[in-house]
């Protein structure tokens, strides 16, 4: 019997959620993203990272929140996927009674020369 990390718990449930909200919109169902974040604060962002990948497409992940990545064959694919991913991961978060804050400090430091 193998033992899941809370990160890889987090990962897994987002995947799976990820998958399913696919596999609803494949089937015609709509996905109501606002229905989702609704209960979010509007003043609250989140950043995402869109790294080019090799073989085309991005590769979107949000480092303030563990597990959260997604990818697209473009950068508004990979944007409409992120923000996606991101409404299941709150609701996630939000479902396990987990609490939205991230604790993260963003400092920008010079490059050295």
């Amino acid at each position: 019997m193998s033992v899941l990390s809370a990160g890889s718990a987090k990962r897994i449930r987002t995947q799976c959620l990820l998958d399913r909200t696919r596999q609803d919109r494949e089937r015609g169902r709509l996905v109501d993203l606002a229905d989702t974040m609704s209960g979010m604060e509007s003043s609250r962002e989140v950043e995402f990272v869109f790294e080019p990948q090799d073989e085309g497409g991005y590769h979107a992940y949000a480092p303030e929140l563990p597990g959260l990545h997604t990818d697209g064959d473009s950068l508004e694919g990979a944007t409409a996927n992120a923000k996606e991913a991101l409404a299941l991961y709150v609701e996630g978060l939000r479902e396990d009674g987990e609490s939205l804050e991230m604790g993260v400090v963003r400092l920008k430091l010079p490059m050295p020369a």
